[in-house]
């Protein structure tokens, strides 16, 4: 079973970064890797839809549920049926929202009728005016704003939009509408080229399918596309509040099976934006002239050696050498050892070190470089030179002497 990461850890980081989170038409072309989360765990971004007043108390028993697993959410609201909430349930809603849910626009009325993989009629976000498309979006903005609560994603009713709603998000929204939710393709986008400006968050991992119960429905989903940075954990209110005993089976099972580290939207994004600008640093300090051992804090985290058989850094010829087995796994690295050779293969990202034991003569990304010191055998624990290795994969190193 894979560790399980702090939801509490990991909100800390994101909070004052989803608060200023925006993605403009400008950056469009810039946008961020998704990637997976912290320890390359799957993110899972719950999406509960069709939020209203008469689905409320629904809602609240999601709320429940996945608090007591330790999980965030988000919740789709219909926007002019949140109109008639009470009171009561604005406080409730504003008190998921400070606890780290997050509310996405899904729609004015949600109107529209479907059938057969057709529309019978008009739907909020297909074959209206771009006039009348910009007022349903204001309007659920505006709303929840009024209640301290940022609407910054929008999941269209039944995943189509047409092509004027995409035209009105990238002229119109840029800055506010930050994510669109599970939407699928349509045929025009791909025929003309066209995207969103904002991020479009899709690898759908729905909890239901009529025939499964929600595990088992999670199951299949993740069976089908393991090992994607994400998943939109697609559900609605109405249906897993039927049974959520099966439900929290569900939620248990990605957390704690899979690994997924649970999200909102917002924060998936800020996390995701943060770790593009973020620079890893490896700093190590020498306290061997006072008695002490060569200690090593990956970006403010102090690598326990007692964790790797009490095998400590050594400095040889102004060098340091760290176990290998100690840097790949504190950097997120994969480390390859072919015996014959004495081979050691490095991997992170797209970025490939080669190094043999008891040899200067490396390759970083195929290009041949000379060491000043060579890897080595020490309490029969494989050393490799720090900084040449952490330089390679793209950290900063900085060097204290006490």
């Amino acid at each position: 079973m894979k560790k399980q990461i702090s939801l509490f850890l990991v909100l800390s980081m994101l909070m004052m970064l989803v608060s200023g989170l925006s993605v403009s038409a400008a950056d469009a072309a810039e946008k961020v890797p998704l990637i997976p989360g912290p320890g390359d765990r799957p993110i899972a971004i719950i999406k509960a839809d069709d939020l209203t007043p008469a689905t409320f108390d629904k809602f609240q028993l999601l709320y429940d549920v996945f608090t007591k697993v330790g999980v965030v959410g988000s919740f789709g609201a219909i926007t002019h049926r949140c109109e008639g909430f009470t009171d009561a349930q604005w406080a409730a809603v504003e008190g998921w929202v400070e606890n780290g849910f997050e509310i996405w626009h899904h729609g004015y009325d949600h109107d529209g009728v479907y059938i057969d993989g057709k529309f019978q009629n008009d739907a909020d976000f297909i074959g209206r005016s771009a006039d009348k498309m910009e007022m349903y979006i204001n309007h659920g903005i505006d709303l929840f704003a009024a209640h301290g609560i940022k609407v910054q994603s929008v999941g269209v009713p039944y995943n189509i939009f047409d092509e004027t709603f995409l035209t009105l998000l990238n002229e119109k929204f840029d800055g506010k509408i930050t994510s669109v939710l599970n939407a699928k393709k349509p045929a025009f986008m791909t025929e003309k080229n066209l995207s969103f400006d904002c991020y479009q968050l899709g690898n759908r991992l729905d909890l239901e399918d009529g025939s499964m119960t929600a595990l088992e429905a999670a199951k299949d989903d993740y069976q089908k596309a393991p090992n994607r940075p994400y998943y939109v954990v697609q559900m609605h209110a109405a249906v897993q509040a039927k049974d959520p005993d099966a439900l929290k089976e569900a939620i248990v099972y990605l957390k704690d099976e899979v690994g997924c580290v649970f999200m909102t939207p917002s924060q998936y994004l800020a996390y995701c934006e943060e770790a593009a600008n973020r620079v890893d640093t490896i700093e190590v300090i020498d306290e061997t002239a006072v008695g002490g051992k060569i200690r090593v804090v990956y970006n403010g985290t102090e690598v326990d050696f007692e964790s790797y058989d009490s095998v400590y850094p050594v400095i040889e010829n102004g060098r340091t050498l760290i176990p290998i087995r100690a840097l790949a796994e504190t950097v997120g690295a994969k480390v390859d050892w072919l015996e014959a050779t004495k081979k050691i293969t490095i991997t992170k990202g797209g970025t490939q070190i080669i190094m043999f034991l008891d040899n200067p003569d490396a390759t970083v990304g195929g290009k041949p470089v000379t060491l000043d010191v060579a890897p080595a055998t020490r309490n029969d624990r494989t050393m490799v030179p720090l900084r040449f290795a952490s330089e390679s994969l793209g950290l900063e190193v900085k060097y204290t002497q006490k």
